[in-house]
């Protein structure tokens, strides 16, 4: 039998943005189990052939939408990775996959197949090893750790050193919207000035929070407003460059990545979860796991954020792995029985009808009938085992709303007639109380035509329903006994001459 499996229910609507329905959003899985190394995604990127990446606890994962290919240290192999404990990712222009893990700075050669150890000068026996590496307007790389910066050339090889006891100890770099660099130390921000070859420092925190330990994790420049800047322990910040303001938009939380998805719209990774902001109108939705709905993020636990190419976000997280949501080109609803809707019942949909009033009445296969009010949101259930809304059935096949009633087609029991206003049965038809004119309790559908004539599909033949009288009568035409389920009526035309026919769809017992 046909139906709609898991209880999910998409009712189509037409929404933008995404402030207000941040239980709404559905997220697909992937975590070990789909081929994962680990479940503790640090970092993720997609590069220029579209492939994902994603650096884990144990090993580097590239992902082509089906499968996972799975790079980890071999100590017998030199071009492998220099450590299974991955920190952060980056692509260069030239098509380098550049990876800093915890044991060594390399970079991916898809030529090959292989990774190579950098190192600044030839002569060096160990690979450097750095934190993060980001790219200039100019090509120039830069690689950082706390305790010095690199500028280097890739066209030479030659470099330029920034020692941390000169200059700063850093935490993070980003690039602005300039293509030049921007980075910061626990406390303050700094920007490079190439003119100069110096750095000029902004001060973010106050003396106070650093006294309590607060420091900067993560940076990221909103184009024309300011920076936004994500602590270990006080959440988001945003410093304004037109007052010099700074204001906490989320609060006593540790953020450790900050994306953008659009020009007004920003993806922060915390501990709580994933925050949205939305520049314009200052709004923020929380996204969290839930306990009751698989459909949310995995864990809350969120340490990188990817945006792919076709608009889908890529989080990846601490315990849970990673998370996707696609981008919706046109948004659905999801109702879920006993999840996102705990007065929905039943795991089956099988029949979904508007009527007159608003509703939208959803027949299912093991608990009767759920009738949805549209404006109020209210979902009341009719059934056999429900003693306040009774029917003569769970297991419910066609459904019809006629008027001010409701026709309701059973597996068995015959025809249930609801009065939609009471919600009470008026009326109810089977073998014995019609003296065998309704040829079969199994009813499956129902259809009216443009002149008014009732049809009834039943698990024997179609019928003909007389509203005046209200008699049956079956049809000439019979069907085998082995395609007798009637399970679809609808009206087809037939060439220029718009000449009407009902199709009979069946279904073998």
């Amino acid at each position: 039998m046909k139906r709609i499996p898991l209880l999910i229910v998409c009712l189509l609507l037409l929404l933008n943005g995404l402030s207000g329905y941040a239980q709404e959003l559905h997220f697909r899985h992937y975590n070990n189990k789909q081929g994962l190394s680990h479940n503790t995604v640090y970092c993720s990127l997609q590069d220029q052939r579209g492939f994902m990446w994603f650096g884990t606890e144990d090993g580097l994962n590239r992902f082509d939408g089906h499968t996972f290919k799975v790079y980890r240290h071999n100590s017998y192999h030199a071009n492998s990775l220099p450590n299974d404990h991955l920190n952060s990712l980056f692509e260069s222009s030239d098509g380098k996959i550049w990876i800093c893990t915890a044991g060594g700075t390399c970079f991916y050669d898809y030529k090959t197949d292989t990774f190579h150890p950098f190192r600044l000068s030839p002569d060096q026996k160990d690979p450097e090893w750095f934190s993060a590496v980001t790219e200039d307007k100019d090509h120039y790389l830069w690689f950082i750790r706390n305790n010095r910066i690199v500028r280097y050339n890739p066209e030479d090889g030659s470099a330029h050193i920034y020692p941390g006891e000169k200059y700063f100890y850093l935490n993070f770099v980003t690039m602005t919207d300039e293509g030049r660099p921007l980075f910061s130390d626990r406390e303050a921000l700094y920007v490079y000035k190439p003119a100069t070859d110096s750095f000029d420092r902004l001060g973010i925190l106050t003396e106070q929070q650093i006294n309590n330990q607060v420091s900067i994790q993560t940076i990221r420049q909103v184009l024309e407003l300011g920076i936004l800047v994500g602590t270990n322990l006080a959440g988001l910040f945003l410093y304004k460059y037109q007052d010099q303001s700074i204001t906490n938009l989320v609060s006593d939380t540790q953020i450790r990545a900050i994306t953008p998805y659009n020009n007004t719209t920003y993806w922060i990774a915390s501990e709580s979860g994933i925050y949205i902001y939305n520049i314009l109108d200052q709004s923020i939705v929380n996204l969290r796991k839930s306990l009751t709905n698989e459909y949310t993020i995995a864990d809350n636990a969120i340490y990188s954020l990817t945006k792919g190419r076709e608009g889908g976000m890529w989080a990846g997280s601490f315990f849970g792995g990673i998370s996707y949501l696609p981008k919706e080109y046109t948004r659905f609803n999801h109702f879920i029985g006993g999840k996102t809707h705990p007065q929905l019942l039943g795991n089956a949909i099988r029949e979904i009808v508007p009527d007159r009033y608003g509703n939208l009445w959803l027949g299912t296969e093991d608990n009767g009938i759920n009738c949805y009010n549209q404006r109020s949101g209210e979902i009341t259930n009719y059934s056999y085992n429900n003693p306040h809304h009774p029917l003569s059935a769970t297991n419910i096949h066609g459904l019809l709303a006629v008027d001010s009633r409701l026709w309701v087609g059973t597996y068995n029991k015959g025809i249930d007639v609801l009065d939609i206003p009471s919600g009470r049965i008026v009326k109810h038809y089977s073998r014995e109380n019609t003296g065998n004119a309704l040829n079969d309790n199994f009813v499956l559908c129902f259809y009216k035509t443009r002149n008014n004539q009732f049809l009834i599909g039943t698990g024997r033949s179609m019928m003909i329903f007389d509203e005046k009288n209200r008699t049956f009568q079956s049809l000439e035409r019979r069907l085998r006994p082995d395609k007798a389920n009637i399970r679809r009526l609808r009206r087809e035309y037939l060439g220029g001459n718009r000449q009407r026919h009902i199709p009979i769809h069946t279904q073998r017992r």
